[in-house]
């Protein structure tokens, strides 16, 4: 596979799940016990807001929702639509980590992964909106479906601050409902994973109620 073509506009690939989603609720219940102990925080979102650390923690995962979609399924009852991001997945199971080098080496990267997170809930759309990263990204579907929308860097260089290369976010959400059937649009299933560059803009959009994915963040 060369790379070189990858960077331009995104690229739909084969390669095996790398978890299980019983193998990502494990993960997510080490997490749990991780911010019990004030040693990271539960990064939960309702909507587009980042829930306070003394609300949010209610709503960790426990051993007593079983499965990853009780979990999902029972937060969402709680609160509606929400989401859960769990940064450097691989530092919380070794199955997932050990997965995630295998892959990085089958595209002969061997340094500059910034990080792999896992993203889990029942949002529609993603809870960043329209945004950017300063890193290529590839995502490998979890549970349940998610559509990537892209955009080459050229359709919102207009924003404020804009680089191609950079991340960008914003605490308002943009809308590009007017440049929708511009989109690039890649919906991986299970056994695939979706890439897009640094340079596109990208929005994240669920069919479905409870999902999880994984996402790898690396300097090309």
């Amino acid at each position: 596979m060369d790379l070189r073509q990858l960077h331009e506009v995104g690229y739909i690939g084969a390669h095996e799940r790398l978890a299980t989603p019983g193998e990502l609720f494990t993960a997510l219940l080490k997490l749990s016990s991780l911010v019990k102990q004030g040693v990271t925080p539960l990064r939960l979102f309702a909507g587009h807001r980042l829930m306070r650390q003394s609300e949010a923690f209610q709503y960790r995962p426990q051993a007593r929702h079983e499965t990853l979609e009780r979990y999902i399924n029972d937060v969402t009852v709680r609160i509606g639509p929400f989401g859960i991001i769990a940064n450097y997945v691989q530092e919380l199971s070794e199955e997932i980590g050990a997965r995630i080098d295998t892959f990085l080496k089958s595209l002969n990267i061997t340094s500059g992964a910034v990080q792999a997170d896992a993203f889990v809930g029942s949002y529609r759309h993603g809870f960043f909106g329209l945004h950017k990263d300063e890193f290529g990204v590839f995502t490998f579907p979890v549970s349940g479906s998610k559509y990537y929308l892209s955009w080459p860097f050229e359709t919102f260089a207009h924003l404020p601050n804009a680089k191609r290369d950079e991340c960008w976010n914003s605490e308002v959400p943009v809308p590009y409902e007017h440049v929708r059937d511009d989109a690039r649009v890649m919906t991986p299933g299970l056994g695939e994973y979706a890439y897009w560059p640094a340079s596109r803009w990208h929005a994240v959009e669920a069919s479905e109620t409870a999902h999880a994915s994984l996402s790898i963040g690396v300097r090309l």
